[in-house]
């Protein structure tokens, strides 16, 4: 159905033949609401020193860390007056970089290392700030971590059980879900880092619920390096972190001596540098 508006010329205009009720009765005394409506103005005073973002918030900032499913930690920042801004995140002895969004906000899972973590978020040109929170489930995972700095590129490959080519292959390429690990099906690799500031830190950590899983066998753990023109034809630098349940994690630091320019983009595979992984069947 379409409607047509008609124009004024067409509307035929006409005395409404409507009757509205009288007013009755004195005016009502409206004195005590003009007195109000014009009182003085006063402009709301704010502290000389506080600042605020073109949106009007005040540059306040706010970290925090809560615990989420396997093992994880939600850290979440609210920086109104920091919006694009290179930041770095350390705990238990890990560190990557960061980027706060167009409204100075930043959010990442972070898998815990330790029961008690503590996580220290520092932006460019500010104090760090810190959060902390227990996540008890972080002493049923193992966690095997390596972290660079520079635009190079590591990656950890796991092989859960069997043998070579028939048994689940774990990477970046095929990371699967912290699903796995709540069901104690398998583990997961997590990615940290950004590359959009000079020099960034990464991290990536194959996570594993040891103390969960119902069956017996090794996972094998390879490391590999890719040549990038960043890095060719010198010593790529590292560090690896490995714990397992209940006991204290192992740091070791790395020097990858890596192939001339003319091999940009081929890969190196190291077998053992990354301590495999011995599990051992526990029915809860």
């Amino acid at each position: 159905m379409i409607f047509c508006a008609a124009t004024a010329s067409e509307v035929e205009l006409s005395e409404a033949n409507v009757d509205f009720p009288a007013l009755s009765g004195p005016a009502p005394d409206l004195s005590e609401q003009v007195k109000r409506t014009n009182d003085k103005y006063s402009l709301p005073t704010y502290a000389p020193s506080q600042t605020y973002s073109p949106f009007g918030l005040a540059c306040e900032v706010d970290f925090t860390a809560a615990k989420s499913d396997a093992a994880m930690v939600m850290l979440s920042l609210r920086a109104p007056c920091q919006i694009n801004t290179a930041l770095t995140v350390q705990f238990q002895g890990l560190m990557f970089s960061g980027t706060t969004s167009n409204i100075g906000t930043y959010s990442v899972l972070v898998p815990a290392i330790t029961p008690k973590s503590e996580f220290r978020l520092t932006l460019a040109g500010t104090e760090p700030v810190v959060a902390s929170v227990n996540v008890p489930q972080a002493g049923q995972y193992t966690r095997v971590a390596v972290q660079w700095a520079g635009n190079a590129e590591l990656q950890i490959h796991a092989f859960e059980f069997g043998h070579l080519g028939r048994k689940k292959h774990v990477w970046n390429g095929a990371p699967q879900s912290l699903a796995q690990a709540t069901q104690a099906r398998g583990g997961y690799i997590v990615r940290l880092g950004n590359s959009a500031f000079p020099n960034p830190f990464h991290l990536e950590i194959y996570n594993f619920p040891s103390a969960k899983v119902d069956k017996s066998g090794l996972v094998r753990l390879h490391l590999k390096a890719r040549v990038t023109k960043e890095n060719c034809g010198q010593a790529q630098a590292a560090q690896i972190l490995q714990n397992a349940p209940d006991k204290a994690a192992s740091v070791m630091d790395i020097s990858l001596t890596m192939p001339a320019c003319d091999h940009i983009g081929d890969y190196l595979l190291f077998k053992n540098l990354l301590k495999d992984l011995k599990i051992s069947s526990n029915q809860w």
